[in-house]
């Protein structure tokens, strides 16, 4: 953890698009002189948080990956996809970041995870973040069954991915 930003020292950074030089971090298209001002750490972390649950999100939205199994990660989204409604729509945050990863839209990645730090800082809502780039999930989220039962749920649509015990 140097002082000096570097792609090598923030791969996933990197691999999101973003470019560095003279020691900062910044967005293709903006100036080099106006770095990512939130702490690199902070917006490599969101993004090794999407890397270890993206096996599970994958499993949850498109029903199929090609990522090897994380436990930690699977344990992490089944929380906020079966905990109370903020940690809901944090899970659905994640899942659309997930789509524009997998989608390669990085300039869309970027963009949300601007989203997703508006909302830690409580400019928006994750209701909101979620409504601006993948509103399907918000739609999904407020359909009930028949039942006045949630329509969607993680633990019925995601096969149990932890470790055996045999």
């Amino acid at each position: 953890m140097g002082a000096i930003a570097s792609s090598t020292e923030y791969p996933l950074m990197h691999a999101a698009g973003y470019l560095f030089e003279n020691g900062s971090a910044y967005a293709p298209g903006s100036h080099p002189k106006t770095p990512v001002r939130r702490s690199l750490w902070d917006v490599e972390g969101r993004l090794h948080n999407l890397a270890y649950m993206a096996p599970a999100i994958d499993l949850f939205d498109v029903q199929k990956t090609d990522l090897a199994p994380n436990w930690n990660g699977a344990r992490q989204f089944d929380f906020f996809m079966n905990a109370d409604e903020k940690a809901n729509f944090m899970g659905y945050l994640y899942v659309a970041l997930r789509r524009l990863q997998r989608t390669g839209n990085l300039p869309g990645l970027r963009a949300g995870l601007a989203l997703l730090f508006a909302e830690e800082d409580g400019i928006i809502t994750l209701r909101d973040a979620v409504s601006a780039i993948a509103p399907d999930l918000v739609q999904k989220h407020d359909y009930f069954d028949e039942g006045k039962e949630k329509a969607l749920t993680r633990s019925t649509q995601i096969a149990d991915l932890r470790p055996s015990s045999n």
